[in-house]
C-alpha cells in the first residue's frame, strides 16, 4: 500500500510538474492575443504620409464661384438656355424700366412674387422663368403687352437685374373700308389711346366701345 501510495504520489507529482510547462504557452498566446486587442497598432511615418496624401487627393478642392455672364441675344445665350449645370444662386432682384405703381403694382409686389426663387441654384432657364412670372404677373394685370426681360448682365454678389418693358402705344394705322372719315375714326383713336401711354386692356375696351358707337362702323 505503501509503494502504491508512493508511486501514485509520485504520478501526480509528475503530472504536477509537466502541468505549467504545459500550459505555459497556452497562457503565452492567450495572453499575446489580448494584448494586441487591447493595444492598437502604431502607424509608422511613411504609412501617416501615405495616408494623408490620399486624403488629400480624395478631398477636392472647394470650387470658386465666378459671375455668371448673361450674353446678348444670339448663338451665345441660346447655348447658354441649355445648360443645366451652370448655376447661381439669386439673393437680390433689381427691377429697371418700370413705372411707380405701374397697374397698381409696387415694387413689393413684385418681389413676392420672386421671393420663392432667392437664395436657391438657378439655371439659366430658371433666371428665364423668374422673368415670365413677371411677365405673367403684369398681363394678369391687364398689360397685354408687357413683358420682362433678362438684359446682358454680369451677375455678381448674387444680383439679378429685370428689365420691364410695359408696352407703349406708337402710331395707330387704321384700316378703314367703312363709310366713315378715317380722319374721324383716326382722331377718336388719337384721343383714347395717346401715344406713349403703356397699353392696357381697359384702354383698347373703351376704344372699342366707342369706335363701336358710330354709325357703320364694326371695331375689332
Amino acid at each position: 500500500m505503501k509503494s502504491l501510495v508512493l508511486r501514485t504520489g509520485i504520478a501526480l507529482s509528475e503530472k504536477m510538474r509537466r502541468a505549467p510547462f504545459l500550459l505555459t504557452p497556452l497562457a503565452l498566446i492567450v495572453c499575446a492575443s489580448a494584448q494586441a486587442a487591447v493595444v492598437p497598432s502604431v502607424p509608422g511615418a511613411g504609412t501617416l504620409g501615405n495616408q494623408l496624401r490620399q486624403e488629400s487627393v480624395r478631398t477636392p478642392a472647394a470650387p470658386i464661384s465666378a459671375p455668371l455672364v448673361l450674353p446678348e441675344e444670339g448663338p451665345a445665350r441660346r447655348v447658354l438656355s441649355v445648360d443645366n449645370h451652370t448655376t447661381v444662386s439669386v439673393k437680390q432682384v433689381v427691377f429697371t424700366g418700370n413705372p411707380p405703381g405701374l397697374k397698381g403694382l409696387s415694387e413689393t409686389d413684385l418681389q413676392r412674387e420672386l421671393a420663392v426663387d432667392l437664395n436657391r441654384p438657378q439655371t439659366f432657364a430658371g433666371l428665364e422663368s423668374m422673368a415670365q412670372k413677371i411677365t405673367a404677373l403684369y398681363r394678369h394685370h391687364g398689360l397685354l403687352v408687357a413683358r420682362a426681360v433678362l438684359p446682358p448682365q454680369t451677375l455678381k454678389d448674387g444680383v439679378l437685374t429685370i428689365r420691364i418693358i410695359p408696352g407703349r402705344y406708337d402710331s395707330a394705322h387704321i384700316s378703314n373700308t367703312s363709310s366713315v372719315s378715317t380722319s374721324v375714326a383716326q382722331r377718336l383713336v388719337s384721343t383714347t389711346t395717346p401715344r406713349g401711354d403703356v397699353v392696357t386692356r381697359k384702354q383698347l375696351e373703351r376704344e372699342a366701345l366707342l369706335l363701336g358707337e358710330i354709325p357703320g362702323v364694326n371695331a375689332q
